[in-house]
């Protein structure tokens, strides 16, 4: 695994990383790690809450997921710019960064 990397881990044995073109998690404190989504998935920025729930940044989509990564879900896409980073305080509100300064704001109706 190559480039700028996101890592995030909720407990000793769960977590997740992302970058480069993949994103991949971990269920036994990291000595496998499992792809669950690319090669060709633009990775970017993670951010999960609990083992099951979380958002992974990819390109110019945000997705969610709640069991863990097995499934992501387009929640929105922002064409506007490239997108660095996330963060969300819960299930409903998160925002995101962008090239040129731009901070985007989430709110799931």
């Amino acid at each position: 695994m190559e480039g700028g990397y996101a890592i995030q881990f909720t407990d000793e044995l769960h977590g997740w990383v992302a970058g480069g073109r993949s994103v991949y998690r971990t269920v036994d404190g990291g000595i496998t790690l499992e792809q669950i989504a690319g090669p060709d998935v633009p990775a970017g920025d993670i951010h999960f809450f609990d083992n099951d729930n979380g958002f992974v940044l990819s390109g110019h989509n945000i997705y969610s997921t709640t069991n863990g990564g097995k499934l992501l879900i387009r929640q929105c896409t922002i064409n506007k710019a490239q997108l660095y980073e996330i963060h969300f305080t819960d299930s409903s509100h998160g925002w995101a960064t962008g090239k040129g300064g731009f901070v985007y704001r989430y709110v799931k109706p």
